[in-house]
C-alpha cells in the first residue's frame, strides 16, 4: 500500500523505466534518488536490481572545478583549510605521479628531463602552496591558527630561499660535484 506523499509524487507518475534512466544519469537530488529507490521497491523491483544513484562521482566540468578551486586559493577566497590540506594534497598527488614517470624513465633518455621537471616543480608547487596559505590564512576560523600557518608559509619560503641560495654558492665555489652516472 502506497503512502499518500509517494502517491501524489511527481516521479510516482513515471514508468519503472524512465525512474531506472534517472538513477543511473545522477538526473535527480539525492532526495529524489531515494523517493525514486522507494518507487522502485514499492512497485516489486528488488534491492538488487535498482541502479545505484551514488555509484560514481560527478567528473563533468573537472578541470574547470580544479582550476577555480586553486585560484580561489591563490586569491585568498578559500577557506585556510582547503588552502592547507586539499591543495596540499593535489601536489601531493602530482608528486607521486612525477614520481613514478621519473623511476620508470630512468633507464631511458627522458629521465634528466623528468628529473629537472621533478625539481622544478617541487620548487614551484612548496612556493605556491605557501603563498596560498599565506594569503588564505585570515579566512581561518581562529585567529591563532591563521597566525601558525602564516609561520608556517613563512618557514617554507625562508628555507627554500636559504636552500637555493647556499646550493648557487655551492656550485659557484665547487663544493657541489655533479654525480657520475655509472
Amino acid at each position: 500500500m502506497p503512502n499518500s506523499i509517494t502517491a501524489e509524487s511527481p516521479l510516482a507518475q513515471q514508468t519503472d523505466e524512465q525512474l531506472c534512466e534517472q538513477l543511473r544519469t545522477g538526473a535527480l537530488s539525492e532526495r529524489g534518488a531515494d523517493h525514486a529507490t522507494d518507487l522502485l521497491l514499492e512497485r516489486g523491483w528488488a534491492p538488487a536490481d535498482i541502479p545505484l544513484h551514488a555509484a560514481a562521482p560527478d567528473l563533468r566540468n573537472f578541470g574547470q572545478k580544479l582550476w577555480t578551486f586553486i585560484a580561489d586559493c591563490a586569491w585568498g577566497k578559500a577557506p585556510l583549510l582547503h588552502a592547507m590540506w586539499v591543495l596540499g594534497g593535489v601536489i601531493m598527488a602530482t608528486y607521486f605521479v612525477l614520481l613514478v614517470a621519473l623511476e620508470m624513465s630512468r633507464l631511458s633518455m627522458v629521465g634528466s628531463l623528468v628529473s629537472v621537471l621533478w625539481v622544478a616543480f617541487s620548487c614551484a608547487s612548496h612556493s605556491f602552496h605557501a603563498f596560498c596559505v599565506w594569503r588564505c590564512a585570515r579566512n581561518a576560523r581562529v585567529h591563532a591558527l591563521g597566525q601558525l600557518a602564516r609561520i608556517y608559509a613563512g618557514a617554507v619560503m625562508g628555507i627554500w630561499a636559504i636552500g637555493i641560495v647556499m646550493s648557487i654558492v655551492m656550485m659557484v665555489m665547487g663544493w657541489l660535484e655533479p654525480v657520475p652516472h655509472g
